[in-house]
């Protein structure tokens, strides 16, 4: 291998671990920040005096997905719970589904779509 061929590699070698390294910072920073923003945005929607522990965040794009335990009357947790949040729409924690009721197939259809949502962000997200 020529001098010149060697160079031409190691230029090459240099801008993709250059590539690499700003897309995955990019994307990390974006995440970090986004689930921050989430946190701050649930937190603020809680009724006055409540708060919110979290768990197993993930961050995909602009969504977050975790567990979120909030404060109840008495003052303790109720336990963790899934949630997915959205940078437009807030968050939506799992939705259940009453059998028998009126609208047990729409809550079906909810549930599924909030499913896959939740599934698709555990999954991507870092």
């Amino acid at each position: 291998m020529t001098k010149r061929n060697l160079y031409i590699a190691g230029g090459v070698a240099v801008l993709v671990a250059l590539a690499v390294g700003y897309w995955f910072t990019a994307h990390l920073w974006t995440a970090m920040r986004v689930k921050a923003e989430a946190k701050r945005l649930i937190v603020a929607s809680l009724p006055e005096r409540a708060s919110a522990e979290f768990q197993n965040l993930k961050g995909y794009g602009y969504d977050v997905c975790g567990e979120i335990s909030i404060t109840n009357d008495r003052g303790g947790y109720t336990g963790f719970q899934p949630f997915y949040w959205r940078r437009i729409g807030g968050v939506e924690l799992k939705p259940e589904v009453i059998v028998g009721s009126d609208f047990e197939q729409l809550d079906k259809r909810k549930l599924e779509s909030w499913q896959d949502n939740y599934d698709r962000c555990m999954a991507r997200g870092y």
